[in-house]
């Protein structure tokens, strides 16, 4: 659930970003078209920015069709009913200082359910195996009779010792034999699924946070004093519109790269959460 609800606000933050872009064209739209109308700009100018208007109306409305989606999966994760105007409202989790990758795969191999699950398979699979083995002994029983004839009952007590002379049970123990080798295979399977899954989820949530402190120091400044810059340098004659349009694509860009940044990073928490059991040990009374 915690990872459609972030799938749903990725997609509500992404919707504020494409609207932003929406207005920022249009309004850069109204002032070529009071330029193209006093003959300042040729009408050339005006087709090329009512095409990039066209082009962020279209990209906005897309993402709300996927944020529609994304809130449908999120109602069927949450499992009730919910109203037709909710709107998820949240923040993402502040970044973390991770633990060593060493102590991480020691907590996913200990507390995983599925590690758990196999180790337990394991232990099921040792026990039938003695139990195979142990009946190859005789297994004395106790044997007691009565008969009630018409004159005087008679009663028999013995024991019952059977020589397993013939049958050594070779069949039954050399399934149990399979059987543990089987459960042995599955649950070193499953720790190197985990701890792949581990390595891979650690890696995504430091490639992320190495880009956010990208855009940290500057990048995202950057491109917005350049579509500033390219706008100032435009109403001066100095450059094209289409060096304007391409400053506010980049910007659009970098603030959905930033966004998918955040997110991405979000989502390696989740798995790293999911894979250490944080949650259920957590939930535990």
């Amino acid at each position: 659930m915690r990872r459609a609800f972030f799938q749903a606000l990725r997609k509500r933050d992404e919707i504020t970003i494409l609207f932003e872009n929406v207005r920022l064209v249009e309004e850069f739209r109204k002032r070529i078209q009071v330029r193209v109308d006093v003959g300042e700009a040729g009408r050339l100018e005006l087709y090329r920015a009512d095409a990039e208007v066209a082009t962020a109306r279209t990209a906005f409305s897309a993402a709300r069709l996927k944020y529609v989606a994304e809130l449908a999966q999120l109602r069927a994760a949450i499992g009730a009913t919910v109203e037709p105007g909710f709107t998820p409202e949240g923040t993402l989790d502040p970044p973390q200082i991770l633990p060593a990758l060493e102590d991480m795969r020691s907590l996913v191999i200990e507390r995983h359910p599925q590690m758990q699950l196999a180790r337990a398979e394991v232990r099921r699979a040792e026990a039938r195996l003695t139990h195979e083995r142990a009946l190859r002994r005789p297994q004395p029983s106790l044997v007691f009779q009565m008969d009630r004839p018409p004159d005087t009952p008679t009663y028999r007590a013995g024991i019952n010792l059977p020589l397993p002379i013939w049958s050594r049970r070779e069949g039954p123990i050399a399934e149990a034999v399979a059987q543990l080798r089987q459960a042995r295979a599955l649950a070193e399977n499953s720790e190197l699924q985990l701890l792949a899954a581990l390595t891979g989820a650690h890696e995504r949530y430091e490639a992320a946070s190495t880009q956010l402190a990208a855009f940290q120091q500057g990048l995202l400044r950057e491109a917005e004093e350049g579509v500033r810059a390219a706008e100032t340098a435009y109403r001066l004659g100095e450059r094209g519109i289409l060096d304007v349009l391409d400053g506010q694509r980049i910007l659009r860009s970098i603030r959905l790269d930033l966004l998918t940044a955040q997110f991405d990073r979000q989502a390696a928490l989740v798995d790293l959460d999911e894979l250490r059991a944080v949650n259920l040990r957590e939930s535990k009374p």
